[in-house]
């Protein structure tokens, strides 16, 4: 008797522990992807016509009016502007979390048009 309890026991934990990784996977696999946060912001000196997307480096842009966005790249913020720059053109103004480029930076980013 003492066999049977061991083993019924022993396959109730294996059939415990499958069930609980079976739900943990679930709920990741079901769980929403956010969308990726704003880190850069731009104004551009001349707008574009409606919204347009584009793929800079690594990193996906919006742009609408004047007005673009993008989330956080691996490149620096000069790189950054620059791919934005030669794509839409001359900006006015860049900025990150940390701050805006600076007078001389966005001279050289827009140099790059």
């Amino acid at each position: 008797m003492t066999a049977i309890s061991t083993n019924v026991l022993r396959n109730t934990m294996i059939a415990t522990a499958a069930l609980i990784g079976t739900v943990a996977t679930f709920g990741v696999t079901t769980t929403p992807v956010r969308a990726a946060e704003t880190y850069y912001t731009a104004k551009l000196a001349a707008p574009v016509d409606g919204e347009q997307r584009a793929v800079l480096g690594d990193t996906m842009w919006t742009c609408a009016g004047d007005s673009c966005t993008a989330p956080r790249d691996t490149s620096r913020p000069k790189i950054t502007c620059e791919r934005l720059v030669k794509k839409f053109g001359e900006v006015s103004s860049f900025a990150t979390p940390k701050g805006e480029l600076s007078g001389k930076k966005l001279a050289g980013c827009n140099a790059k048009a």
